[in-house]
């Protein structure tokens, strides 16, 4: 790194992917630092720079004594053991140690004292809130939200007639087993875990899912105007049932909002153009309700606004996946159990490369994976807007 871009950076100041030390403190706290930038996006730390910020620089006994420190941190201090890398920018103020730290690929990281920690602005933060914790291991492939037990299930909230009508579709055949060889059946995919439901088996196979799991059902609504804060719409609707079904009415509330759009202006008999093409409705749903986070209680939300259509699901992208990565058709699964046998269920197409799709669909398609807030928002703008007649 030059000196220009290194003073560039440090004119930026801290943030989440940038810690500025005057001297390093302890090998614990230094520890923490590290496990924070793993856990999140990775990042920098700059040491022989103030607060300020200004350079300060470091004697070569600093720089000999700050290396050795980070060596044994990431060595010992660090669970599991990472490498990062480390360079000497000489400045016309000294020299500055700009240690590299990459975005962990086996979180979460812990310190050797048993901390969790992430990074949230220029903070560090203890991670020790149980869902956090989860999300944290699912992140890193341990654990899946989707797997879990529901507490106060039992084989009494199972719509076995569903699961029966779900293999027919899949095999083509007749499901004729007795019902307790379909359960061991439901335990061998994880549908059941002894004798509750876990959450894959609930969301997708349970007579009233939201009886046990009443966060995880969608919000719909079709505003007057463009305000989301505004009082007056056109239609309001609580959306519960299985993830199918859910799927099929919120089809059917941006179906109806398509049909209305599509008729104004045309004759009587036109049926016209949709305004948005139904796929990308079907792929970014899929997206809504199958890769969303289900460590996070909240619901998922279609919001219709005359100059944008919003679909927020709670969770950002998994597994470190961008956005970038996602249009090019890369996928990686958070709910491998959901995407499998949702295949059949909800019939989409894109399965892994339904962002791709909906991108080459409607080209103005907008999507942020917000960090902060912990969700993924899809906009679609629309073309000519104005409000319904």
């Amino acid at each position: 790194m030059e000196e220009i871009e290194l003073r560039k950076l440090i004119l930026k100041g801290e943030d989440s992917g940038l810690q500025l030390k005057e001297l390093l403190d302890t090998q614990d706290k230094l520890a923490k630092q590290i496990v924070a930038f793993l856990n999140k996006r990775g990042g920098r730390i700059l040491i022989g720079v103030s607060d300020d910020p200004k350079v300060t620089g470091l004697t070569p006994e600093q720089i000999s004594k700050a290396n050795e420190m980070i060596g044994n941190c990431t060595e010992h201090s660090v669970v599991p053991k990472i490498t990062v890398d480390t360079e000497n920018v000489v400045t016309s103020d000294g020299v500055v140690i700009v240690v590299t730290i990459p975005e962990g690929i086996d979180k979460p990281y812990q310190t050797n004292k048993g901390g969790f920690y992430v990074r949230t602005g220029a903070d560090i933060r203890h991670v020790t809130n149980r869902d956090e914790l989860r999300r944290l291991f699912q992140v890193g492939s341990h654990v899946y939200a989707e797997k879990q037990s529901i507490p106060g299930s039992s084989l009494s909230n199972l719509n076995l007639k569903s699961y029966r009508n779900y293999l027919e579709e899949r095999f083509r055949e007749d499901a004729d087993e007795p019902d307790d060889e379909l359960i061991e059946q439901m335990r061998t995919i994880h549908l059941v875990q002894e004798d509750r439901l876990t959450l894959a088996g609930c969301l997708l196979f349970a007579k009233q899912p939201q009886d046990l799991l009443p966060e995880f059902a969608a919000k719909a609504i079709w505003y007057e105007g463009t305000d989301p804060t505004g009082s007056r719409f056109h239609d309001d609707r609580h959306i519960e049932g299985t993830l199918p079904e859910m799927y099929e009415e919120l089809l059917t509330f941006l179906k109806a909002w398509n049909q209305r759009k599509q008729s104004e202006g045309d004759s009587f008999n036109d049926s016209g153009e949709p305004l948005v093409p139904p796929a990308v409705f079907e792929e970014i749903l899929t997206n809504a309700l199958v890769h969303r986070d289900y460590f996070l209680k909240d619901k998922v939300r279609v919001l219709i606004f005359d100059d944008r259509i919003e679909i927020i699901s709670p969770g950002t992208l998994p597994n470190s996946l961008t956005i970038e990565e996602a249009q090019q058709g890369i996928s990686r699964s958070r709910n491998p159990i959901l995407e499998r046998i949702g295949l059949t269920l909800m019939q989409y197409k894109g399965h892994g490369t339904g962002l791709r799709r909906a991108a080459k669909l409607y080209p103005t398609i907008q999507f942020h994976n917000d960090l902060d807030a912990n969700r993924f928002q899809v906009t679609l703008p629309l073309k000519n807007p104005h409000a319904p007649q």
